[in-house]
């Protein structure tokens, strides 16, 4: 990382009476892919101990100036500052070096490591011998967790943990590291209700020791809780700089969309206020849905026209994909359901060619299977067209031997 003479930071629009000097800084910052742009002049600043929520619809900008500001990405145009001095980050390592550190919503550690060689990966600490001293390791993971309440044996390797936690160690990785900015995408994605809270407590610590927070997050309550200010991009360039505690929730995702408070009240992409219930006869029931160890007893009915969210935390419902892929929804059913007309959904031989799936299938109804779901498919398909092929190979053979 390279870093040149001081300058003064900028005052931020709409407090500009803090004489804080922003801990984090991009100016006009532009970014460009094969001609589309990504970053249109943006200005971004934090402060120390501010918490700011960086806002914005999916392919708004907001993923590229996190990887800006972090050292992935470098800018085409404009200039960041790290505490008011200029500076340039030429990969993430710089940036982590310097205190600025990311918690993204995958979770980027080691799963066959212990929770404290994760803490201190790169950095352990060593003995007069150079080798490393695990007692000391161990017993400084143990000090830097229990500051944030995370209770968890730091020698269990990390993939025997629930994500919940191994995201709150990824945390505490990243704090451990002299941070002076964190950078949230995503944090409470794969989190439990307990573990949220947690989090918003390490949240505010963090704070009280001057460490600027960025929060990411399409969850409006986190945002209204957490942060004090928000940045809303929207179409890759900054359309709004202000205080949260004054702006309506309604107001900010107008800004995000680009619409009129009144037509995403009366009926836009939101419709607040609304009812979506659709009195009209479902076109797929689902009753007492189970599998083994997978979903037990679970009652779905689809209306025509309705959008039926599945939800659940990140790996803590091993049945999900089951309820959501249809060839295993087949498999899944012991009580009735079906199509109206074609009750006994599970039963075997009701399965019709066309959804994806050899032999499986209703008229009408299709399944768009995750990536996973998708390899595993191409790898079925390709096994099927392999064995297609040794078997008119044999057949073919076994004419010629005939003919002589």
């Amino acid at each position: 990382m390279t870093i040149e003479s001081p300058t003064s930071g900028a005052p931020l629009d709409g407090e500009a009476t803090t004489p804080a000097v922003p801990v984090l800084e991009a100016r006009g910052v532009t970014k460009r892919f094969a001609g589309v742009t990504a970053l249109d002049s943006v200005d971004f600043a934090v402060r120390p101990g501010e918490s700011l929520a960086l806002m914005g619809e999916n392919g708004a900008g907001k993923s590229t100036l996190i990887k800006v500001l972090t050292g992935v990405y470098q800018p085409d145009d404009g200039e960041l500052l790290l505490g008011g001095v200029p500076a340039k980050f030429a990969r993430p390592l710089d940036a982590r070096r310097n205190g600025v550190s990311t918690i993204y919503q995958e979770v980027n550690l080691i799963p066959l490591m212990s929770v404290a060689q994760n803490i201190f990966l790169g950095r352990e600490p060593r003995n007069r011998f150079g080798l490393i001293n695990f007692a000391r390791m161990y017993a400084d993971a143990r000090g830097l967790l229990d500051v944030y309440g995370i209770d968890v044996d730091v020698r269990r390797p990390l993939r025997s943990l629930a994500l919940g936690i191994q995201q709150m160690v990824a945390l505490a990785r990243s704090v451990s590291i002299n941070a002076r900015v964190v950078i949230m995408d995503e944090p409470t994605s794969s989190l439990e209700a307990r573990e949220v809270e947690t989090l918003f407590s390490v949240v505010s610590l963090l704070r009280e020791q001057g460490i600027a927070i960025v929060y990411v997050s399409h969850r409006m309550d986190e945002i209204y809780r957490v942060a004090e200010r928000v940045i809303v991009l929207r179409d890759g360039r900054v359309v709004h700089v202000g205080g949260l505690a004054e702006l309506p929730r309604v107001e900010l995702i107008s800004l995000m969309l680009g619409r009129s408070v009144e037509k995403v009240t009366r009926g836009g992409t939101t419709a607040f206020g609304g009812s979506h219930a659709s009195s009209a006869p479902p076109v797929l029931v689902a009753d007492d849905l189970s599998r083994k160890h997978q979903i037990d007893g679970i009652d779905i009915q689809i209306r025509p026209g309705e959008v039926v969210g599945l939800g659940g935390l990140l790996g803590k419902i091993p049945g999900m994909k089951n309820i959501n892929m249809a060839r295993n929804l087949q498999k899944a059913m012991k009580g009735g359901g079906g199509f109206p007309g074609m009750p006994g959904m599970g039963m075997p031989g009701m399965g019709m060619p066309g959804m994806g799936f050899p032999g499986m299938g209703f008229p009408g109804m299709g399944a768009a299977p995750s990536g996973e779901s998708l390899t595993k498919m191409k790898t079925l398909s390709d096994k099927e067209r392999n064995a297609k092929k040794a078997q008119r190979k044999r057949e073919k053979d076994a004419r010629k031997k005939s003919r002589r």
